[in-house]
């Protein structure tokens, strides 16, 4: 207790003083946070549809410490000093586990000494002042280890039947927190197993299926929902940062030492040296004929230093160790998960020693990692300090304060009825998208952030699409060469205005800009509306059909109303030639949008009781529209509560013709620019679509238009419920949001399509994505009687070969090329 007491002090002072702001890492974790803080504000503990929505509010990273984050936030308000406050908790686990195996290990010293061990390794302390998924991981692994040694070591039944279901429960909870536990767990579990085997213990075999299967119980969920992101965003985050960062590759020995060579880095030099001196000397003299341990301590006090607890402490230790190095992206922070039962092993050694031995090390220790988090002038001191502990500094941010909360209420005072998204063009660890979108979060989720992918061939499309723009050009690090270009396009784009400077601590600058004619503008009105109206269209007389075309509406009505608004738009032709009597075809197109783009904030400060809306537009037209006049016709749909009525438009013609001039308009919004990829969709022409959703999923950062574009559509098949172009729309949209209810629309297509390959393929993939390889073997057979030569098929049946554990068909499918 006086322990953890002690770090929880020196914590609390650490983030008193600290002014730094939380870079990559930090920012989108804290994002991550707030996000789950504010879905548990409303809990329905009792709804499957909410349960989907809590596991699939983060795709990538593990839950676990956002959850556990959420009372602190509750408790104490939000900010980076509040989330982090859950590390204390983390380090009363860690202390209680490391303590609790060391006295099951070696004893109750080494316990101890191992828990005070753990406050100074600076590879420790370093990750407990940060807000990441490290420190919490260390703290569990080390409880599921604690937990594992304890049920390995029970001899009776029932209290082993219990630590059984405790190792069931840490497991789940390890997996919870950050997918690599795995490499900390396999190796025991594999031990473990194999020794039960052997010895043919049929009752501790039992108990360690049932241990994971309650395992399954706490992480299956949140994986079984995201499994397919998991799986993508590991490859992004192991091989691809490995190749950006220039690890080392497996087949050098550097991809072998790289953790051995760090370990000074994260333990210190006297915290490794003088406890294995003492293990050198306990194991070395004896043999010269010389027992200096016997003469100077009591026996009662001597560690247990059996050759079961060695033995099993290097299961632990040796598996961890080749399996991280096993992975090919290397970071210090990755293997701190052994770290603690390395502590087990410095603190045998130190316990060898007398007491002003271990104190002065101790001391000497605790004087170290002091100096390395607060601030010291003395050049001296520091020197030996950065001698003794190479990597050991993660000293406080004392300098001036950086301007994210000015950048954020910048732009809420210019915009404060709408949701404003940043294009940053600049990702250092001072200012990026992920602490810049922290605290938007923070501002009542009002301001988001994403990074400009500097992609030379959507750099123009990257400077049309956002309102809001933050560069650093006089940036000194590295930035690479496309990055710099976005940047220059940005202060060179007429349709910005620079709006503010700030002086950043590294001497460079931050600019802000905006759109001189934003996409969409709020006026207050003081009277109060009853419905939503349109007052007025804005657009060219006439258009060529295969240029985008600019429009401006202009809504006025109650605030809620017109959050909640989706306007349902059709261009229908007034009149088409006839041929044998007959009248045409008429054709049509539609703008539908939610009103506003779906970015008026409902609980805007101050309030609103009624508004003008005014939207800046751009239209794609589909192909193949014949010229001539259009009119436009327009209802109104609440997205809440599913009521429509018709909207008295001013008389609104465009005129379709190839001889007409084009007229310069903004960048589309993400509706019609999905709408376009449809017809693409339908062929199976899947590589454009990706990139493109990509694309303009950035400029959404809540993916609302989606939302949409699905009500919308709906509601249209309510009146024609056959038309394809609808329902492949509908069902791109719900798969993209990974919704169970694209498998009925995608069977509605096929019995419609049913001679198109491709429905069946997408139908197959959202069997798959839900663990249903029996329906998805069915869907694939019907697509391989269409077209056998889908290079796609056979990599689908490789997989739900796999998902039926049909593993040498899998083999066979995945391996043997494809015959043409």
């Amino acid at each position: 207790m006086l322990l953890w007491l002690a770090v929880v002090v020196v914590d609390r002072c650490w983030f008193s003083l600290d002014r730094s702001v939380p870079a990559w890492d930090q920012g989108e974790y804290l994002s991550q946070a707030l996000a789950y803080w504010r879905v548990l504000q409303t809990p329905q503990w009792l709804s499957g549809e909410w349960w989907t929505e809590l596991w699939q509010t983060t795709t990538k990273s593990a839950p676990l410490t956002f959850m556990a984050t959420v009372p602190f936030l509750n408790l104490f308000g939000l900010g980076i000093g509040q989330a982090t406050l859950v590390n204390s908790a983390y380090s009363a686990v860690l202390l209680g586990s490391i303590y609790g195996l060391g006295r099951c290990l070696f004893g109750r010293a080494v316990g101890l000494w191992a828990a005070g061990l753990c406050l100074l390794l600076p590879g420790l302390y370093r990750i407990r002042l940060d807000y990441l998924l490290d420190y919490p991981l260390v703290a569990i692994i080390t409880l599921w280890f604690c937990c594992l040694t304890l049920w390995w070591w029970s001899r009776q039944p029932r209290s082993q039947w219990g630590w059984a279901v405790a190792v069931g429960v840490t497991l789940g909870l390890a997996l919870l927190t950050k997918q690599p536990a795995l490499l900390f767990v396999f190796s025991p579990l594999v031990w473990v197993g194999g020794l039960l085997l052997w010895q043919r213990q049929g009752q501790r075999l039992l108990q360690l299926v049932c241990a994971l299967g309650v395992s399954v119980l706490i992480w299956g969920p949140w994986y079984r929902t995201n499994w397919l992101l998991i799986l993508t965003g590991s490859k992004r985050a192991t091989i691809d940062s490995a190749l950006i960062e220039g690890d080392p590759g497996l087949n050098s020995l550097g991809a072998w030492t790289y953790y051995w060579q760090i370990l000074p880095q994260l333990v210190s030099w006297p915290l490794l040296l003088i406890p294995l001196v003492g293990l050198l000397l306990y194991g070395l003299l004896p043999r010269l004929g010389f027992n200096w341990i016997a003469a100077t301590k009591p026996t009662a006090q001597m560690p247990n230093l059996t050759l079961r607890s060695w033995r099993w402490l290097a299961v632990f230790l040796l598996g961890a160790y080749l399996l991280n190095s096993l992975n090919i992206n290397k970071d210090s922070r990755y293997i701190t998960p052994y770290l603690p039962a390395v502590a087990l092993i410095l603190a045998c050694g130190l316990v060898l020693w007398g007491q002003r031995v271990r104190w002065a090390t101790v001391g000497l220790a605790v004087l170290v990692s002091l100096f390395s988090l607060f601030p010291l002038q003395n050049a001296l001191a520091l020197s030996i300090c950065r001698t003794l502990s190479p990597a050991g500094e993660h000293r406080v941010y004392l300098g001036p304060a950086w301007p994210h909360p000015e950048v954020i209420k910048t732009i809420v005072q210019q915009a404060p009825y709408l949701r404003s998204t940043i294009g940053v063009g600049v990702s250092s660890p001072g200012i990026n998208a992920f602490n810049l979108g922290f605290y938007g979060g923070l501002n009542h989720f009002q301001v988001y952030a994403r990074e400009s992918d500097a992609n030379p061939r959507t750099l123009v499309q990257d400077s049309r699409s956002w309102d809001w723009y933050v560069i650093n050009p006089d940036y000194q690090g590295k930035m690479r060469s496309e990055r710099v270009m976005f940047q220059a396009e940005i202060q060179q784009n007429p349709a910005l205005n620079r709006v503010k400077t700030w002086s950043l601590p590294d001497q460079s600058h931050l600019h802000l800009y905006h759109r001189r004619t934003p996409t969409i503008e709020v006026q207050p009105l003081s009277q109060p509306l009853d419905r939503v109206q349109v007052e007025t269209i804005d657009l060219p007389a006439s258009a060529p059909a295969d240029r985008p075309i600019p429009i401006t509406y202009q809504f006025t009505g109650p605030w809620s109303a017109l959050a909640d608004g989706i306007v349902l738009l059709d261009w229908q032709q007034q009149s088409a030639a006839k041929a044998n009597g007959e009248a045409r075809q008429l054709f049509t197109w539609v703008h539908d949008h939610g009103i506003g783009l779906g970015n008026l904030m409902v609980g805007s400060t101050p309030p609103l009781a009624s508004a003008r809306v005014t939207e800046h537009l751009t239209m794609l037209l589909p192909t193949g529209l014949p010229a001539g006049t259009y009119r436009l016709q327009g209802l109104y749909l609440n997205r809440q509560t599913g009521a429509t009525y018709p909207l008295a438009l001013p008389p609104t013609t465009l005129t379709l013709s190839p001889q007409a001039d084009p007229t310069p308009a903004p960048e589309p919004d993400l509706l019609s620019q999905f709408r376009q990829m449809i017809p693409g969709f339908r062929q199976g022409k899947l590589e454009p679509i990706f990139k493109t959703i990509a694309r303009i999923h950035q400029y959404d950062p809540t993916q609302d238009y989606l939302v949409q574009l699905q009500q919308a559509v709906k509601w249209r098949l309510t009146q024609t419920s056959a038309d394809l172009e609808l329902l492949y729309t509908l069902a791109l949209a719900q798969v993209l949001e990974r919704q169970s209810l694209a498998i009925p629309t995608l069977n509605q297509i096929t019995r419609l399509d049913g001679s198109n390959p491709y429905p069946w393929l997408y139908l197959a993939v959202v069997h798959l994505y839900f663990w249903q390889p029996g329906q998805a073997q069915t869907a694939l057979e019907q697509a391989a009687q269409l077209n056998a030569s889908l290079p796609e098929l056979r990599t689908l049946q490789g997989v739900t070969a796999v998902m039926q554990l049909r593993l040498f068909r899998a083999w066979e499918l995945l391996h043997t090329p494809q015959s043409s």
